[in-house]
Parts: C-alpha cells; sequence; structure tokens
C-alpha cells in the first residue's frame, strides 16, 4: 500500500512535469531543456493519491464509495486507511470522518476482523515526545471508531512515532505525509 502512494504520487510528479514542458522536441531526436521549472504537487493529490477528497463525500450519497479522479472507477471509502494529522496534533481532520465512519461500519459488521491503528509522526521533536504523539494519533482514531460502535477488543494501538516514514525529505511536505495514523486489518 505504501508503494502504491509512493507510484502516485511520482506518476502525478512526471504528469505534471511533462505537461508543464519540461520536455522539447527538436527536430527527430528530442532534447531535454536545460532548466527545468518547479513541478507543484498538491496537498490533496499526495493526501488521497488520486481519490476524490473525502470532504467531498457524504456516505449517505455516494453510498460509501469514491470516485477515483483517474477513469472514474470507484473505490471504496474502506481503501483509504491512512489518515494525515496537522503538526504537532491528535485531532481528527474533518476531511477524514466519511471514511472513519465506513470504517467503523465494516468492523461493526464483521466482529472476526481485528485492525490495528499505527501511530506515527515527522521527524520534528525528541524521540520520546514523537512515539507518544504517535500513540495519542492513534487513540483518538480508536475513540472515535469506539464511539461509532467499534468494540475496543476488535482494535489495538501501536506507536512508532518518527521511526517508519513514508517520504524522507525534509521539507513540509514530506512531514505532512509522515503524520499519519495507518489502519492495519489482520
Amino acid at each position: 500500500m505504501r508503494q502504491l502512494g509512493r507510484i502516485a504520487t511520482i506518476f502525478i510528479i512526471f504528469l505534471s512535469g511533462t505537461s508543464c514542458g519540461m520536455f522539447s522536441e527538436e527536430g527527430s531526436e528530442g532534447t531535454v531543456e536545460k532548466s527545468l521549472s518547479p513541478v507543484n504537487v498538491s496537498e490533496a493529490s499526495v493526501e488521497t493519491m488520486g481519490l476524490a477528497s473525502a470532504r467531498e463525500v457524504s456516505p449517505e450519497a455516494l453510498d460509501g464509495r469514491l470516485l477515483d479522479n483517474y477513469n472514474g472507477e470507484t473505490a471504496s471509502l474502506l481503501d483509504i486507511r491512512v489518515f494525515q494529522f496537522a503538526y504537532d496534533s491528535s485531532e481528527i481532520l474533518e476531511k477524514h470522518v466519511a471514511a472513519i465512519e465506513g470504517h467503523a461500519r465494516y468492523l461493526i459488521k464483521n466482529s472476526n476482523t481485528r485492525v490495528i491503528l499505527e501511530g506515527h509522526t515527522d521527524e520534528r521533536g525528541s524521540r520520546e515526545y514523537n512515539l507518544a504523539l504517535g500513540e495519542r494519533r492513534a487513540q483518538s482514531l480508536q475513540r472515535r471508531l469506539s464511539l461509532l460502535g467499534v468494540p475496543e477488543s476488535q482494535m489495538s494501538v501501536i506507536t512508532y512515532g518518527e521511526e517508519r516514514p513514508l517520504e524522507l525529505m525534509h521539507n513540509e511536505a514530506a512531514y505532512a505525509v509522515n503524520r499519519r495514523v495507518e489502519l492495519v486489518y489482520r
């Protein structure tokens, strides 16, 4: 799943680069321009990896389905298993509510299914602080699922803090991707 996200991000960057004139053809032997313009990748494209933004989705309106921006196919709200957080926060973002509700419905219907809530942070802060923040983020999601009716016996929390980043860059875009809770079904 992580590799799919990275591939989607690279694909988006590649498509953005080719559409902004990154390559030019001279004669029959295409050449690359010497100065490449920077490619802007929107936060939405990174967070949803090509899926429609969760804040545009109503579970009632789409019956738990999302439209894929690339080819019009549908994907389940259950396909969204990574939930980002704001800097130094364990508060669930409004845009993730529909997907969380979809996971709650699934877990309630499938009482033998277990889920691990993995808390992650960006690299800023001490190791101890980040482990605690990752745990608070995972517990926040656990509380939300519990309030929606999921028995606590189906959920477990683990924190990795900054130890398992998705992005290795040292910039705000990478930090935003790394501040997350991942749902891992067992």
